[in-house]
């Protein structure tokens, strides 16, 4: 039998997938030969039921010896369980140490056994109990293989950084420091890297979008810059950031703090009454911030709750009013504005007191309009230079995808959205049409769900979701490793020519990095996600046993969805009952694994 070669994704310790010659092929758990996630493995096609599925002969090349999982201890021997394996593995007696039933551990496989014979290893960390969300959550940072301290290299090269000589600087920049620039944050943030001013005109705005010059400190290759290019950007958990950056750089050196001359970045866009770009410039600046917000205050001034900060209030409606010009304007180009509140866990101490969900309003949208704005100006400049860059590119939807979102629709009697005609405005229409619905957020989540992720690449194909020709990330240098080599490439598309030997040389260089980035983004997305769903597991054990509204949320081959009335997601035993999304019931909380972070309730 003819055998191929190719990498397997487990989803699940059930089945996983083979990517081969661009055709997906199943891979029952069984038939997984212990492999695992991100092995290199040898296969050949067999035929079950009909189709073809994979059947692993061969492991060539293993990603890691090293696992996480849950540990029963008997008398002369134990079991480890792993999330993502078929079997479980066994622990010698002599190789389990102090670890007890239901403990967390690490283990190291030494022996991967065979068909007839379970794998074995030993311990090498004990975590702790596997019902607390912190000890499980500590277990999955360090699974991921994130960096969360910096080298003692990296410290001695902070150490020697010295505030720069302003004055100096400002001979190759523009002063900005008179300017009326203002930050608007979150409450909690530290890390601030844009900065932005406004100015009226007679007919229309000049807007100055400024972004803190972490390439001035970082220097490419430099011990500072292997660590944010191997991290690939911050990670926001819920009680804690693993920043890209060492405190020292992105609290004080880079970051655009009240009163402070900084050295920036800034993107001048000049906009007619109706929002659309008349000019537009790119500039090496410093700036000295005269008003640090958060989002709150500045939804305050503008629904006309506050009166503070009179001095600015002003230039806060102004930018607000330029702020809705731009979003309608990307509405007209097609852009999808996706209506998902982000959920938010309230902490005292350490515990979760509520779930709330945080929602977009006014000061949230300004600053997404803006920075998308300087973002794409940015994107255009490059692109007509023709110097390679970092672009953020999103592609449309595959037709498979789009076939089960309309199978989806159809259940809700809402039109079909024809494969054969994408548009990302049909997908605007749909949002909008559902936005003041009380399955607004399902229908919106589904829609999401249907797009591809947005990556990095050298190769620009244009943002599907933004409507946008050309974009790429460029203000945020502070959280993102994108966003720094964008500012590199900047530096040197204002201050010299590139030719053609040293554009095919960073275009090869880019390649790499894209593939990399793109990798640590998925890596940190899921922790954020996975880590916030184990402590809300945590949380709703309070609840067992207690009864909640909830709303039929989703549904695979296996299972459906629904979200409580608290905004948690649970799992519905369904006794072949059929449901449909966004059908309405009462539930009971019958059982919690906060290991597998999984809420199971029951329609009463």
């Amino acid at each position: 039998m003819k055998k191929f070669s190719g990498i397997l994704s487990m989803t699940k310790s059930t089945y996983g997938f083979i990517i081969f010659e661009d055709q997906k092929y199943y891979v029952a758990g069984i038939n997984t030969l212990n492999a695992h996630n991100n092995d290199l493995v040898e296969f050949e096609l067999i035929t079950y039921n009909g189709k073809q599925e994979a059947k692993i002969t061969k492991v060539v090349k293993r990603e890691t010896e090293e696992f996480t999982g849950v540990i029963t201890v008997y008398d002369s021997f134990a079991f480890v369980s792993i999330k993502s394996f078929y079997e479980d593995v066994y622990i010698k007696k002599t190789k389990r140490f102090r670890a007890k039933t239901g403990d967390l551990v690490k283990i190291k496989i030494y022996d991967w056994g065979n068909n007839n014979k379970k794998a074995e290893a030993k311990i090498v960390k004990i975590y702790g109990s596997s019902e607390i969300a912190d000890t499980i959550n500590e277990a999955k940072i360090e699974e991921s293989g994130i960096e969360t301290v910096f080298s003692d290299e990296c410290i001695a090269e902070v150490n020697k950084i010295k505030n720069p000589d302003i004055e100096k600087e400002l001979k190759n920049r523009i002063d900005l420091r008179e300017t009326n620039h203002i930050t608007i944050d979150g409450v909690d943030t530290k890390d601030i890297d844009d900065s932005i001013y406004l100015e009226k005109l007679e007919k229309g705005y000049k807007l100055y979008v400024s972004i803190a010059d972490v390439s001035y400190f970082v220097k490419k290759d430099s011990f500072l810059d292997l660590s944010a290019r191997n991290r690939g950007n911050s990670i926001y958990l819920y009680n804690k950031v693993i920043p890209m950056l060492p405190k020292r750089l992105s609290n004080d050196l880079c970051s655009l703090n009240v009163g402070e001359d900084k050295l920036t970045f800034t993107v001048e866009i000049v906009y007619n009454d109706n929002g659309k770009v008349i000019s537009s410039d790119c500039y090496k600046s410093v700036i000295n911030s005269k008003y640090k917000f958060n989002y709150d205050e500045v939804n305050e001034i503008l629904e006309g709750k506050s009166k503070n900060n009179i001095l600015y209030a002003d230039m806060l409606f102004h930018m607000n009013e330029l702020s809705k010009k731009l979003e309608s304007e990307r509405n007209r180009r097609g852009a999808i504005d996706f209506d998902i509140p982000e959920i938010k866990l309230n902490l005292i101490g350490n515990s979760v007191e509520s779930i709330e969900l945080r929602n977009r309003y006014d000061a949230e949208k300004l600053i997404e309009s803006f920075m998308i704005a300087a973002n794409e100006e940015i994107a255009n400049r490059l692109m007509w230079e023709e110097i390679p860059t970092v672009y953020r590119i999103h592609e449309a939807p595959d037709m498979f995808t789009i076939n089960e979102l309309n199978m989806e629709l159809t259940k809700l009697g809402y039109p079909i959205i024809k494969p054969e005609h994408i548009t990302s405005s049909k997908f605007q229409k749909l949002i909008d049409k559902t936005r003041n619905l009380n399955i607004s957020y399902l229908v919106h989540k589904m829609v999401l769900k249907a797009m591809q992720k947005a990556v990095y690449s050298p190769i620009n194909k244009g943002h599907f979701g933004l409507a946008s020709m050309y974009y790429l990330h460029f203000t945020s240098p502070i959280r993102r490793y994108s966003d720094l080599v964008v500012h590199r490439i900047l530096d040197i598309s204002l201050n010299r020519y590139m030719d053609k030997k040293e554009k095919v040389r960073l275009f090869k260089e880019l390649k790499q990095i894209c593939i990399h980035i793109t990798n640590t983004e998925k890596i940190a997305q899921n922790l954020e996600m996975d880590t916030k769903n184990t402590k809300i597991c945590e949380y709703m054990t309070r609840y067992l046993g207690d009864t909640f509204k909830a709303i039929v949320s989703g549904m695979n081959s296996s299972k459906v969805f629904v979200r409580l009335s608290n905004y948690a997601e649970a799992t519905l035993i369904t006794k072949n009952k059929e449901y449909i999304i966004g059908t309405e019931i009462e539930v009971l909380v019958i059982s919690i694994d906060i290991y597998n972070s999984e809420i199971i309730v029951k329609e009463i």
